[in-house]
Parts: structure tokens; C-alpha cells; sequence
């Protein structure tokens, strides 16, 4: 868990300096792989919550 959070992390900073956009693609492929795995959903939804947060920082 701590490499998947180690990747979260990285994908926030990847939407901060390049494109939410993208990053957002991203979150739909670290999604699926969760799922995969089978880790709880409660670590997607964080990474959903980090990513709105993230998202409502650029749009100010």
C-alpha cells in the first residue's frame, strides 16, 4: 500500500506542473488496477478526493 501511495502522490504532482487532464486518465488506469488487485475502494475514493482538491486549486 505504501508503493501505491508513493504513485498517488506522483499523480497529483503530475496534474499540478503538466495537465489535470491527463492526470485525470491516469486516475482511470490506477483505478482499474486497484480494482485488480483488490485493494479497499476507500484508497480510490481518497485519490478521488485528492484530485478534486487539486482540481479546485487550478480552477482559482
Amino acid at each position: 500500500l505504501h508503493r501505491f501511495h508513493i504513485v498517488i502522490v506522483l499523480t497529483v504532482e503530475y496534474i499540478v506542473r503538466l495537465n489535470i487532464v491527463a492526470g485525470l486518465q491516469i486516475l482511470g488506469v490506477l483505478e482499474v488496477v486497484v480494482v485488480e488487485v483488490g485493494l479497499m475502494e476507500v484508497v480510490v475514493e481518497a485519490l478521488h478526493l485528492q484530485l478534486l482538491e487539486v482540481a479546485d486549486l487550478q480552477l482559482l
